[in-house]
């Protein structure tokens, strides 16, 4: 049954695979897989509460791979639990990977944890590394300007995030300028990168949030 779930589970099919692993649980096969497997379909359902219990219930049993604690750090994410995800992704990266690509997305989530979690410096360093291995991922400078911004380097984020618009604009990299702009005090250079955001995706409520602010102090008296 573990072997069927998993199998279905990399074709997509949730529903089976959620049967089937239910089904190996309940006839006492490798409860680690079986656990970590049916954690991972409820994750992918948008469950992470379900899909903790039985992550717990695998690390019960011993069951401690990289891709396990990589799940679970997700699951921690989702819930907004970052010291947990944190603690969770770092264990994934003591292990041996499954990938390259694999490894690298771990580092990714570990440093994006870092930086929500208290711990800014490590993540500026865990992004610096990100990107003299991978400098074409406009994502890890967006995220490292983010991360300078925690601790108000507005200059050092700006450096980052201009030379990114300039070449490949995106949504989340005018968030970031908004950002940096808003923390540097110029809220109409703010008020007008959180525009072009919000063009590209006007439901994001992050970058709602930063409008609806800038919205609320423009209509302060001063």
């Amino acid at each position: 049954m573990l072997n069927f779930g998993v199998e279905q589970l990399s074709k997509g099919d949730e529903d089976s695979a959620l049967q089937s692993l239910r089904n190996a649980v309940a006839l006492g096969e490798p409860f680690g897989p079986a656990h970590t497997n049916l954690g991972i379909v409820l994750l992918q359902r948008n469950q992470p509460e379900e899909a903790l219990k039985h992550f717990d219930l695998a690390a019960e049993q011993g069951y401690a791979t990289a891709g396990f604690y990589f799940q679970r750090g997700e699951a921690y994410s989702r819930l907004r639990k970052f010291a947990q995800a944190y603690d969770s992704y770092g264990e994934s990266l003591k292990r041996p990977a499954e990938s390259a690509e694999a490894e690298e997305l771990t580092h990714q989530r570990h440093a994006k944890a870092a930086a929500a979690s208290g711990h800014p410096e490590e993540a500026i360093k865990e992004y610096q590394a990100l990107i003299q291995k991978r400098p074409d991922k406009d994502l890890y400078g967006i995220e490292l300007a983010l991360a300078y911004l925690g601790q108000k380097k507005v200059v050092e984020a700006m450096a980052l995030l201009d030379p990114i618009i300039a070449r490949r604009p995106s949504a989340l990299a005018y968030y970031a300028r908004a950002v940096a702009q808003y923390v540097k005090g110029d809220k109409p250079a703010s008020e007008k990168d959180i525009r072009q955001a919000l063009m590209a995706e006007p439901n994001n409520p992050l970058f709602k949030n930063l409008q609806g602010l800038l919205q609320s102090e423009s209509k302060t008296p001063h």
